[in-house]
């Protein structure tokens, strides 16, 4: 309980003050169902089926509003709950008071899960993996009392996951995984039926989600850099370096990371090999947990390769669910290292240790969450410089955004589909945005009179501005 009250306090500072990024998307959606049910069962959203986040937002903005301090909140509890199901877990497999301390506060305090608990957008992470962490409770329960009941649950709690987010469908991976390392076979008798009902009814989502998606903005490809990938991501879950943290270290720092990425790289397989064969069936299984999870973004295309410092594609969004399985190797970890070492059995040493770590993420959340305030801030301004327009918005037919900085300006200013997003949440008008560096010096576009509205996007001072287009735009 006290780990679960230290979460909570632990990122009340970082809760959401506005939305950002494909949050407004959510919501416009969200909004939209409310006249077309329909929607739920589409692909509104990058080509994606989620049709169940779907309904989780829906029912949130209906009950929180347009509040994003509220729908962050709710994240936070989401993180706390997961972080209680993991405890839980690990009681079920009987593991050690010490291991299961350490890998809870791992999991709870760790600054690489924060995208997923600040980013509104990427919650449908927290309930993938609080629903797989029930395919875990629930599989353990069934390896001992196989019953209908119980593969019902597995069954619903999977599909649930899957209709969330692509990365559910691990969950039955999972159910298969405790089954194995548990010595029972998916195939014996009592396992066969709902191995096989299973097995063809996660297969035909699969298909079917794959042969309708009508929208790919990540190329999938299969070949041998996948694996390159797959170790890759799994190296960065303990060496977390993107771009804009090594562009804010001292020069002569970069080559002490890089020494620290090639050195983590060689040792991390060696260290997965030593967790398989010695920590046990607990280690196995969370082992297969995060090479699972970091499996399903290792078939996409990353252009990374094997010892670069930093992705240029931004990764730290997904490694939520991945996060969980490390945690408990390092548990599992610490205490070997404590069954070694007396002095790490003392309370006074455990206690530093948990401030300092939690002391350190801390401050690394903090500046994580530099990003998320300044999109953030950039929302705000474009909200309050909408609402001063409120009266031609009212009226207008279309509205132009324009910057003579495009390259530089942020990603919510530059996309015309965010823009109308925050116009139908806000204004419940529904205008098509579009966005130029063409300057406009009067009422017209393509030389044709139209009732629009300007913005100006200043990238000098980072405003957002009506223009009046009676009079000339200003450089």
């Amino acid at each position: 309980m006290a780990i679960l009250a230290a979460t909570v306090v632990y990122y009340l500072p970082f809760v959401s003050r506005q939305f950002s990024g494909d949050d407004w998307l959510w919501l416009a959606n969200a909004k939209r169902a409310l006249t077309a049910p329909l929607i739920f069962l589409e692909r509104p959203m990058y080509g994606y089926f989620r049709p169940l986040n779907m309904v989780f937002v829906f029912l949130q903005r209906l009950v929180l509003g347009d509040h994003a301090i509220l729908f962050s909140l709710v994240s936070i509890l989401l993180h706390s709950a997961n972080v209680w199901l993991l405890w839980r877990v690990l009681e079920r497999l009987k593991v050690s008071f010490v291991m299961r301390f350490a890998a809870v506060v791992f999991f709870a305090f760790y600054f690489l899960n924060a995208p997923a608990i600040e980013w509104i957008s990427v919650a449908h992470d927290l309930w993938v993996t609080g629903l797989c962490l029930l395919v875990v409770l629930k599989s353990l329960e069934a390896v001992e009392k196989p019953s209908w009941s119980l593969f019902v649950q597995i069954w619903l709690l999977g599909i649930a996951a899957t209709l969330i987010k692509e990365s559910g469908f691990v969950s039955i991976g999972l159910f298969w995984a405790v089954l194995l390392l548990k010595g029972k076979s998916p195939l014996s008798r009592p396992f066969r039926l709902f191995t096989l009902l299973a097995a063809l009814s996660f297969a035909a989502f699969l298909i079917g989600y794959s042969a309708t998606r009508t929208v790919a903005d990540r190329e999938i490809v299969l070949n041998a850099h996948t694996v390159v990938n797959l170790w890759y991501f799994l190296v960065y879950l303990i060496t977390p370096f993107a771009k804009r943290i090594v562009e804010s270290v001292p020069e002569q720092m970069i080559g002490l990371l890089k020494v620290i990425k090639i050195a983590t790289t060689v040792f991390v397989p060696l260290c997965g090999i030593y967790l398989w064969r010695k920590g046990g069936m607990v280690c196995r299984l969370f082992l297969l947990w995060s090479i699972a999870f970091i499996a399903t973004i290792a078939i996409m295309k990353w252009d990374v390769s094997l010892f670069d410092l930093y992705s240029e594609r931004t990764a730290s969004r997904f490694m939520y669910s991945p996060v969980l399985g490390v945690s408990v190797c390092l548990g599992w970890l610490a205490q070997a290292v404590a069954d070694r070492f007396r002095a790490f059995r003392q309370k006074y040493v455990v206690a530093v240790v948990a401030v300092l770590f939690i002391g350190l993420n801390w401050l690394a959340v903090r500046q994580v969450s530099g990003l998320y305030l300044e999109n953030q801030a950039v929302a705000n301004c474009i909200i309050e410089t909408f609402k001063a327009s409120a009266s031609s918005l009212a009226t207008c037919d279309s509205v132009i955004v324009f910057s003579d900085d495009l390259p530089n300006a942020p990603a919510l200013v530059v996309s015309s589909r965010h823009l109308e997003a925050i116009l139908y949440v806000w204004f419940d008008r529904r205008l098509s945005v579009t966005v130029t560096d063409r300057e406009l010096q009067d009422g017209t576009v393509i030389g044709k009179p139209t009732n629009v509205v300007v913005f100006r996007w200043d990238g000098a001072t980072r405003s957002f501005t009506a223009q009046d287009l009676r009079q000339p735009l200003l450089h």
